[in-house]
């Protein structure tokens, strides 16, 4: 399967740059992913929760291969997610607040470092939000659009 072929999975349309990554980390030849290859993406799409499924797909978010995803690892998702969300849903209104979406997203694995490791999302047991946000175009839209009264009505109780 080529990245075109795996854009859109069951309800999922995936951001182009996860499936770069996906095709880089998992060592795709000729950019078609062959059918074992495939068999374990599907199971581990369809199991987030578990830890096979975090094995699996924290590497491909972890860019530096530290053992950590950094606010930068998760700023190059957003950025490429954010960019392809507008042109999917340009009438949506988005939040564009990239520190709020990390504090948000943070917060939804209980995260008080600036990083994240794979023991923590474990943990968390919303490892599955937590990537969808990442890497699914279509949570992420739902996410940001719904949230936005959430964050105004923050800034108007700052005022």
């Amino acid at each position: 399967l080529s990245m075109d072929q795996l854009k859109v999975l069951d309800d999922i349309t995936f951001s182009d740059s996860f499936l770069e990554r996906l095709f880089e980390e998992k060592h795709v030849c000729n950019n078609e992913m062959h059918f074992d290859q495939y068999i374990y993406f599907y199971i581990a799409l369809n199991n987030l929760k578990s830890e096979q499924a975090v094995k699996y797909f924290f590497p491909i978010f972890d860019m530096n291969h530290d053992g950590q995803i950094e606010q930068s690892d998760i700023t190059y998702f957003y950025k490429e997610i954010y960019a392809e969300a507008i042109k999917a849903k340009p009438n949506a209104k988005f939040n564009a607040n990239f520190d709020y979406f990390l504090s948000q997203l943070f917060d939804v694995i209980g995260c008080q470092e600036p990083t994240v490791t794979e023991k923590l999302l474990l943990d968390s047991n919303n490892q599955d939000l937590f990537f969808k946000l990442l890497f699914d175009i279509n949570t992420f839209t739902k996410w940001e659009t719904d949230n936005q009264g959430e964050e105004e009505e923050e800034d108007n109780n700052e005022i």
